[in-house]
This record gives C-alpha cells, sequence and structure tokens, in this order.
C-alpha cells in the first residue's frame, strides 16, 4: 500500500516480500545509492520484526534513514519501538506518507528528482 501511494506520487519504490530473510533485505537495499526504507509491519508480532529488522539494517546501513510502519499499533507501542530503535514509526499509512515525502523533499535538495528511490519491506 505504501508503494502505491509513493508510486501514485511520481517516486520509484521497490517492495521486498514479507518472507524476504533479513539479510536478503539488508543485502537488496546495499545495492542502491540513494535510498529511504520503510518497514511495514503488521500484528502481531509487528513490533519484534521491526525491531530486529531495523538492528540488521542499522548494523550494514548506519546512515540509511529508517521508517517503521507498524500498522494499527498504540500511540504507547509507537514510542517504545522509537526509543529501542532510534527511528521514526509511525501507525497510520498516511503518516508514513507524509514522512517519507518529507524525507525525501530533504535528500533531494540539490539533486536531480530520478535519484529518489524508495524500497519498501515488509516485516
Amino acid at each position: 500500500m505504501m508503494a502505491s501511494i509513493l508510486q501514485a506520487d511520481g517516486f520509484h519504490c521497490e517492495t521486498l516480500s514479507s518472507g524476504s530473510l533479513a539479510g536478503e533485505v539488508v543485502a537488496n537495499i546495499a545495492n542502491y545509492p540513494d535510498v529511504q526504507i520503510c518497514i511495514s509491519a503488521t500484528p502481531p508480532l509487528a513490533q519484534r520484526h521491526a525491531r530486529y529488522l531495523v538492528k540488521r539494517l542499522t548494523a550494514v546501513l548506519p546512515d540509511v534513514p529508517i521508517l517503521a510502519g507498524i500498522w494499527g499499533a498504540s500511540e504507547d507501542r509507537v514510542k517504545r519501538l522509537e526509543a529501542a530503535a532510534s527511528v521514526a514509526v509511525v501507525n497510520k499509512t498516511q503518516s508514513a506518507a507524509a514522512e517519507i515525502k518529507r524525507r525525501l523533499a530533504l535528500s533531494l535538495e540539490g539533486k536531480a528528482p530520478a535519484s529518489s528511490l524508495v524500497p519498501t519491506a515488509e516485516a
């Protein structure tokens, strides 16, 4: 869903399967020069899977911006994951799309729009 929202606004997105192993996600994303990551996680184990994937990604790609979408999570859970993982966390698709667009606008200052790429990985 996030990819569809962003593609409708002209952004290039790559969606990785929820069946992908964390190592596969890291290896795939490492191939892109300008990347932003949106981890899309759904209950029942959303927070645990997202936190694990964030740890793996930040260990290998410490400078890559990550947004975790924990769909339907309470504000308390969102704040706990933000504190534990040191990444932006949202619980609504509208919030996620707005945050990704804001980050892309900042990263594209001085760059051609063609350089934007937003892989999304489902956890």
